[in-house]
């Protein structure tokens, strides 16, 4: 420590915590037909052959949500793209509430796909998919 920290004190690392996941992306979300505008502004716009790409997402529970009170929402770079889908998001706050983590936000990896415009010859919308195995593995990390 230096002598500034040590003078003044530093402020204790907050942890923040993520889900671990195999690299397979297999958790389909749902509610992305809504997010297309989020989705085509976080991927730079639709190409040719679209997008396969590999960002990092944050769970944040939306207790107020008045389509479902256990609403589970999937934000990429600040910007709310889906939703857990309906069952995975109780067993998901319930799993939350069991740790003492309600109210964290878990950062987990996440796949955009689709996102091409070949003009005449049709576009596709993008989608998202979450790594994430089942039983949830959750580890703390710096933040």
């Amino acid at each position: 420590m230096g002598l500034l920290g040590w003078l003044f004190g530093s402020k204790p690392q907050r942890v923040q915590y993520a889900i671990e996941g195999s690299g397979d992306y297999e958790l389909d979300v749902v509610g992305e037909s809504h997010y297309q505008a989020e989705l085509n502004r976080i991927c730079g716009g639709k190409t040719d052959d679209g997008h396969e790409m590999e960002v990092e997402a944050l769970l944040v529970e939306e207790p107020t949500n008045p389509y479902d009170s256990n609403a589970v929402a999937v934000v990429i770079d600040g910007l709310v793209v889906a939703y857990l889908p309906r069952d995975d998001a109780a067993a998901y706050r319930q799993l939350l509430s069991r740790q003492k983590l309600s109210g964290e936000h878990l950062k987990v990896d996440a796949l955009i796909v689709g996102g091409w415009n070949r003009g005449r010859r049709g576009q596709g919308h993008y989608g998202v998919k979450l790594d994430v195995d089942m039983p949830l593995t959750i580890r703390e990390e710096p933040r």
